[in-house]
């Protein structure tokens, strides 16, 4: 795997806005991951608290080979997109409770799990990660832009600001701080809406975080200046420097290939990872033409 760090390319000005949005991106997660503590500390806190008949209650649940505990039953209601609705589908998978009738037992069952999160929730800090991810149903324009800055983990986060550095400072050097701050949000937009009109059509809106729209947008706007552009990548123990337009091929291509054979457990986002580099080139071509014949007139010399 080529796993690219830096272009061969003078940057003469500080890519200033390249690098806030990683530092933005990293204090983001960060933050994130102090909520995730945090959220975790008040479900714990409050399951000393619960009775053994809602453990009983929680045993009727059937969501899969292990029974559902007190931490992880509040954990996965506090972080679900629709708490009602995932509070309504754990009440449905119960079992029911022997001494009671059917309907009896339902009531129950409903009542103890609504009255349990209520009392947690009235307590639990906000989720920050579930804040800023983009749900694709709401079609949140504000949400389409704050779910780039968010990951999933620190791999995630990473993984997203090594490609991310590698590709955008130049592209922030070629077209302007401005410019390029405005190519991130409208691609970040541009990318939200992709992602909504496919997961409503397949059926799998899932909520989505991360960079990597944005990311694979500028490899290919870099491309689009420069495709004979050496890129400096990481190989096992060495570094190896690759043609922009190899590098690109080989991991849109792969983008490509899993997107129409992804089952969609992969958990990542491939509409957002082929939208966007598509809708990086695509700018280029709109928008770009004449800077990129003054670019390789300057870089091929």
């Amino acid at each position: 795997m080529f796993f690219p760090y830096r272009v061969d390319l003078e940057l003469k000005i500080f890519p200033l806005v390249t690098t806030l949005i990683c530092t933005a991106c990293i204090y983001i997660h960060y933050s994130q991951v102090v909520s995730n503590r945090a959220v975790l500390q008040a479900a714990a806190e409050h399951c000393q608290k619960t009775s053994p008949f809602f453990e009983m209650i929680l045993s009727t649940l059937q969501t899969g080979p292990e029974v559902l505990d007190c931490r992880n039953f509040l954990l996965e209601v506090h972080t679900s997109t629709d708490t009602r609705s995932r509070l309504r589908q754990l009440t449905e998978s119960s079992r029911g409770l022997s001494a009671f009738s059917e309907e009896d037992s339902r009531a129950m069952v409903t009542d103890m799990l609504q009255q349990q999160y209520d009392n947690f929730s009235r307590l639990a800090p906000d989720y920050l990660t579930k804040t800023l991810w983009y749900d694709p149903i709401s079609w949140n324009p504000l949400n389409m832009i704050t779910a780039v800055f968010a990951h999933a983990d620190w791999l995630h986060l990473f993984g997203n600001l090594f490609f991310f550095f590698a590709f955008a400072a130049a592209v922030e050097l070629i077209v302007g701080p401005i410019t390029f701050s405005v190519l991130v949000m409208v691609t970040a937009l541009f990318t939200g809406i992709m992602y909504s009109a496919s997961a409503i059509a397949t059926g799998h809106p899932a909520p989505t975080v991360g960079l990597s729209g944005v990311v694979m947008a500028m490899v290919a706007l870099f491309v689009f200046f420069l495709p004979r552009g050496k890129i400096r990548c990481f190989l096992v123990i060495r570094t190896v420097v690759i043609p922009a337009w190899i590098l690109a091929t080989w991991y849109i291509g792969w983008d490509l290939y899993k997107l129409f054979s992804d089952t969609g457990e992969s958990g990542i986002n491939l509409v957002a990872h082929v939208s966007g580099a598509g809708f990086g080139y695509l700018t280029g071509l709109l928008f770009f033409r004449s800077r990129r014949q003054e670019i390789q007139e300057i870089h091929y010399v």
